[in-house]
């Protein structure tokens, strides 16, 4: 700026793999330096200056918000850093590709991280096995006629089941959702029903009770021996294809409906004359179910995720074109969600806050 002084000028490059910046420095050499000339700083800021130009100009993230979700992230964009890294590989159970190489119709694959299992399904079969041990026998349940689509882990509500139950994986086909109980027992058969337990000893008033115990628990669920029974609850899914569910330490399940609906299955120890012990309950659609397909004023939008904070005590929704919508479960997060706001047009968000 007119200075006789030396200057020192920063030139960064959003498209650079390191995530550095280039520097070059010109103006006057200050006396005492031990470095070049002015001429020679001047020359390789030119060179500098002539490499940053030359480079392929970065994404702005605001274009890459207004894309398709499948378009923006399902490809690693040149020159950004890698965020997963493989560690280690398993292969398949033997008995999982058996099936696999059988399959008729979809298939399915995920992991549950409380309980160190994975899972797969291939048609109407699911199967449960320890990722952190080789070879290890997959538990498989093939009680059901209907194609599996989605797994989930739940802890259970209180006093519902018995004590030996301490987790629920909870199972979506294409017409029923299906509520299975799992027992875990040390090595000498032994069932583990204290702390961990999903039904005795906890308190009803502390969200995260169940999580505490989980890490002070002698024996991870994932070093005990696992099996699945059947409770004989289920609930029917109306034509709803699940996306994607959420459960929350003190039992409630809530899922994502290809319908733009939001769902919770609900269950209680015994049917009443209201009501049946494990039902689906419709908290939220923004489409009326009466309203012919003809009459709709924009097209569809499926539900794409849910995930429950439970510091906040809030859920948040996300749809398959961006829509992300946030429910407040109340207080003790107990409540039915309420729909207390929605961003539809994630990518402006986005610029309004970069200014």
């Amino acid at each position: 700026r007119g200075s006789s002084r030396g200057s020192i000028g920063m030139y960064a490059s959003p498209s650079r793999a390191d995530g550095g910046a280039a520097f070059a420095t010109g103006g006057a050499q200050a006396e005492g330096d031990g470095g070049g000339t002015a001429a020679e700083h001047m020359q390789e800021a030119a060179r500098m200056i002539s490499n940053l130009q030359t480079e392929t100009v970065g994404v702005d993230l605001a274009t890459l918000l207004r894309e398709s979700p499948r378009e923006a992230y399902a490809f690693q964009q040149i020159g950004w850093p890698a965020e997963i890294a493989s560690m280690t590989t398993h292969a398949l159970p033997a008995s999982v590709l058996e099936r696999y190489s059988q399959r008729q119709s979809v298939c399915f694959c995920g992991v549950l991280p409380e309980i160190g299992r994975a899972w797969a399904t291939v048609d109407n079969v699911l199967f449960l096995w320890r990722f952190d041990v080789l070879d290890d026998v997959p538990v498989e349940y093939a009680g059901e006629t209907q194609a599996i689509v989605g797994v989930a882990l739940a802890v259970p509500k209180r006093g519902v089941f018995l004590p030996t139950i301490e987790r629920l994986v909870v199972v979506a086909t294409t017409t029923e959702i299906v509520l299975l109980g799992a027992a875990f027992a040390t090595e000498g058969g032994s069932v583990d029903g204290n702390p961990g337990d999903g039904n005795a000893g906890r308190d009803e008033r502390d969200p995260y009770a169940s999580q505490r115990e989980f890490s002070t628990l002698r024996v991870p669920f994932s070093e005990k021996q696992m099996t699945l029974h059947a409770l004989d609850y289920a609930c029917t899914t109306d034509d709803v294809v699940v996306k994607d569910f959420a459960c929350t330490s003190t039992g409630r399940i809530f899922f994502a409906g290809d319908d733009e609906a939001l769902y919770e299955v609900e269950y209680s120890q015994n049917d009443t004359w209201r009501q049946r012990r494990c039902r689906k309950t419709c908290h939220h659609s923004a489409v009326p179910k009466l309203l012919p397909s003809i009459l709709r004023l924009r097209a569809p939008d499926a539900l794409r995720q849910v995930l429950v904070d439970e510091q906040r005590n809030a859920l948040y929704t996300r749809s398959e074109n961006g829509v992300v919508a946030v429910y407040d479960l109340g207080v003790d997060g107990s409540e039915n969600p309420r729909r207390v706001a929605e961003v539809r047009d994630i990518a402006n968000a986005a610029q309004m806050q970069r200014g």
